[in-house]
């Protein structure tokens, strides 16, 4: 027996690659693509990783996320590797 995992608009609304975030989205990793396994050592050693808070910083001249307290710039290639679940705005 097959499981198949469900997803409502709202969830999939509320997902994203890396590679899609725009500047001030926050949420967390959800999922690393593993099918390229050197792009995979390298998020890693950057502190990328399932359940990690993400922050995208800039998008341009090279995309840019404020992980845990470090600021990192990626290749646009790893950004297409990770997933991540936004947060709701805060509002104040």
């Amino acid at each position: 027996m097959k499981s198949e995992v469900v997803t409502t608009n709202e969830e999939s609304a509320n997902r994203r690659k890396g590679s899609e975030l725009k500047p001030g989205d926050a949420g967390s990793i959800i999922h690393i693509d593993t099918r390229d396994e050197a792009g995979v050592r390298k998020l890693l050693s950057l502190g990328v990783a399932e359940g990690r808070p993400i922050q995208c910083l800039t998008t341009w001249p090279v995309p840019s996320f404020l992980i845990g307290y470090s600021e990192v710039a990626f290749d646009r290639e790893l950004t297409e590797l990770f997933h991540v679940e936004l947060t709701a705005p805060k509002t104040t």
